[in-house]
């Protein structure tokens, strides 16, 4: 029979204690205990679900009802938030990605996100080719030729160049990998990171409102914690569905300049989110083992296909010669990237809004989603294995992307017959 002061007892109850956060132990001699060891249940929390349905609804309704109502109203929150908050947005995706640094280089990189003898469930390959697919897909696709293009013609707050000159050419591309390609996957990083480490180390249930259990013990089932996970639904909610409307204004405009066709209207746009839709639904029933893993790895065959093809069969010697001082451009001029900020006129502001603190605030809409998804499919690495792979691996192929892709239309706009940006600019 076992006391209740009994050693046995008191190293269960020790695991216990620090699965809802208690100090007991420090979380580097925490031995690790996967949620799913532990026994717990956790079922679709139905208030949250009622919650953000009704909500979801609501914005639905009153977008069909009053389209022009809505767009004012959200442009004017999104002015507001731009003018009052651009500093700490800045401030914060700066802080996050030395904060992930530190964690991942200092002596805690050392701990799995995983029990001691847990090992990785899946190939490192078939890993970065599944980070990859979730952290940006459509960006890339959508924003890489037209974004340097657009900044490239439109030089950006700041710079002293003159539009359409070639020594814009690698400040545009730059100012756009900061904005798709760098520091989205820091962000990404510390909430897949500390959704892994509490569940598949801490035995959390694997929600947002686990991240605070310090903070609101037994928070999943309280107030505070039903509406961190109220909020996390709605804001991967909105995010993805700006995505999605863009990938489908995409695929209209790219399909009409292919066939020479005006496909424009609502039936186009309704069949090819129907297609997306069911892609969507074949990998996350097929499960990530299956479906999600097929689909991350044959895209990433289609982004060396594509980046081989761009490079080969366009300005191969400008492009290559673009790589190096493209990233010496970004990296030299990150400081001034950074310190943009609307008080400095109203050309400041409206950049800021359009594009450098609408996208810090979009990937941080989108960390929620995909860093669940890293979550899962990181259990059994290390912290600095993760932090190093997740926050430089993907970022750095995209750099690559944006530099070949948007090198590419800059060298059209230049020496070709002239682009014209007919996809639909944030503002």
């Amino acid at each position: 029979m076992t006391t209740p002061g009994s050693p046995k007892r008191r190293i269960p109850s020790a695991l216990e204690k620090a699965t809802r956060g208690e100090r007991s132990i420090h979380p580097a001699l925490v031995p690790g205990i996967n949620v799913a060891d532990t026994g717990a249940k956790f079922p679709t929390n139905k208030i949250v679900f009622a919650v953000a349905l009704t909500f979801s609804l609501a914005v639905f309704i009153w977008a069909v009802v009053s389209p022009t109502g809505i767009n004012e109203v959200g442009t004017t929150m999104q002015g507001w938030v731009v003018e009052n908050f651009a500093w700490f947005f800045g401030a914060l995706v700066v802080a996050i990605a030395i904060f992930m640094f530190v964690i991942g280089l200092a002596p805690t990189g050392r701990i799995p996100l995983g029990p001691d003898d847990s090992e990785p469930d899946y190939s490192t390959t078939s890993w970065i080719s599944m980070l990859f697919a979730a952290g940006l897909g459509i960006g890339l696709i959508f924003y890489d030729p037209m974004e340097p293009l657009i900044h490239y013609i439109t030089p950006p707050p700041g710079s002293s160049l003159e539009a359409e000159s070639s020594g814009l050419v690698t400040q545009a591309i730059a100012q756009a990998i900061l904005h798709q390609a760098s520091l989205a996957w820091p962000i990404y990083a510390l909430v897949g990171g500390s959704i892994a480490y509490a569940s598949y180390r801490r035995g959390r249930l694997p929600l947002i409102s686990s991240l605070f259990e310090p903070v609101f013990p037994g928070g999943n089932n309280r107030v505070p914690g039903r509406i961190i996970d109220t909020f996390a639904v709605l804001v991967t909610l909105f995010g993805t569905a700006t995505s999605l409307g863009i990938g489908a204004l995409q695929i209209q405009t790219g399909t009409s300049i292919v066939t020479g066709r005006d496909v424009s209207g609502d039936t186009f746009l309704i069949i090819a989110i129907t297609i997306l839709t069911v892609i969507f639904i074949f990998s996350a029933v097929s499960g990530v083992k299956k479906g999600i893993r097929m689909l991350s790895n044959a895209n990433m065959v289609l982004v060396v296909g594509l980046t081989v093809f761009a490079l080969l069969a366009g300005p191969t010697v400008f492009l290559l010669d673009l790589v190096p001082a493209t990233l010496l451009t970004f990296f030299d001029g990150l400081p001034a990237m950074l310190t943009v900020y609307p008080s400095e006129g109203e050309a400041e502001k409206v950049f800021l809004q359009s594009w450098t603190t609408l996208l810090w605030a979009w990937w941080i809409s989108w960390s929620p989603f995909v860093g669940m998804f890293i979550a899962k499919i990181s259990r059994g690495r290390t912290i600095r294995e993760f932090v190093i792979v997740v926050a430089l691996v993907p970022s750095g192929i995209s750099m690559i992307w944006f530099i070949i892709f948007g090198g590419s239309t800059i060298w059209q706009h230049r020496y070709g017959e002239g682009l014209e940006i007919r996809a639909p600019v944030r503002t």
